[in-house]
């Protein structure tokens, strides 16, 4: 496996745009219950508080952004964990990076449309079908 994006941090679980369902959920966490479909994209943390991204809920523009997979937490209790893709067993994230897929969406169809949740022109599509969409303007 090359290492395309830059330097990888082996052992290494790829893996984004991911679909399954929640096993556990933080008791922050508010738009998400155990055994909902959820999704999380190529992103799955943040600095949280830079203002010229985070603070413009623009969060994929942060220079400390956590890729759903290669990338390390650098905050909370999940602080210097790895972050493990879609192929893992489990992925971990802050609620912030959790979407709620909707009842009868096909998980096939909902993964792909996670790529595209940075993006303004699909945020109005997302609020139609109910997805909790946090880092869309």
């Amino acid at each position: 496996m090359s290492a395309g994006w830059g330097e990888a941090d082996w052992p290494q679980v790829v893996g984004h745009e991911l679909v399954g369902k929640a096993v556990r959920v933080g008791s922050e966490v508010k738009h998400v219950k155990v055994g909902d479909m959820v999704g999380v994209g190529a992103q799955c943390d943040s600095c949280g508080k830079c203002p010229e991204a985070c603070g413009k809920n623009r969060e994929q523009y942060c220079t400390e952004m956590v890729g759903t997979y290669n990338g390390k937490f650098n905050k909370g209790e999940a602080k210097g964990d790895k972050s493990y893709g879609g192929y893992a067993n489990y992925n971990r994230s802050p609620g912030k990076f959790v979407f709620k897929i909707p009842d009868g969406l096909d998980p096939a169809l909902a993964a792909p449309m996670l790529c595209e949740l940075a993006h303004k022109d699909f945020h109005a599509l997302f609020e139609a079908l109910g997805i909790h969409a946090p880092i869309a303007e």
